[in-house]
């Protein structure tokens, strides 16, 4: 890989996990780490940042992991270049529950995602690639054939 831009999902590193197998196989790598200081922005603030991001070089492949996927999502909302490949994992895609656990994810500016899915407002980048688990808490597969649509078909994966 040449060039990587990573978003971790919630509580994630730069310095850990996938983010250094990503750094060890490019040859650039840059990233978020949607980690307790990240968080305490405004969420509106931590879209803005990442779009700063995709806008800085958007021919990098940028990669995204669960509520960093849901912010980049976010984040490609009204924006005004088009990333060349983005791929998604384990989305966040919204609300979000598991019965069987009584849980309940509910992440902030759901109303502003949805409403740019309806108003077709979300830059679709060039190649997209949304990868999901089968047993991950958050599947859900009416949501992920939704965003499928969106962005043309057959890009999404579940693994099972």
């Amino acid at each position: 890989m040449k060039s990587v831009f990573y978003i971790t999902g919630r509580g994630g590193s730069l310095k850990k996990g996938l983010a250094l197998h990503l750094q060890s196989r490019s040859k650039q790598f840059d990233g978020i780490a949607v980690d307790v200081d990240f968080l305490r922005m405004q969420p509106l603030m931590q879209v803005e940042t990442i779009q700063r991001a995709l806008k800085a070089d958007p021919d990098r492949l940028i990669i995204a992991n669960s509520y960093g996927a849901y912010l980049t999502l976010q984040a490609l909302i009204d924006l005004d270049i088009t990333p060349e490949k983005l791929l998604l994992l384990s989305p966040v895609l919204g609300v979000a529950k598991a019965n069987d656990r009584m849980y309940l994810s509910r992440p902030p500016l759901t109303k502003r995602l949805k409403a740019a899915l309806k108003n077709k407002t979300i830059t679709k980048p060039k190649k997209v690639k949304i990868i999901m688990g089968d047993m991950d808490e958050l599947y859900d597969s009416d949501t992920l054939t939704l965003f499928d649509s969106y962005f043309g078909g057959k890009v999404v994966n579940i693994l099972s």
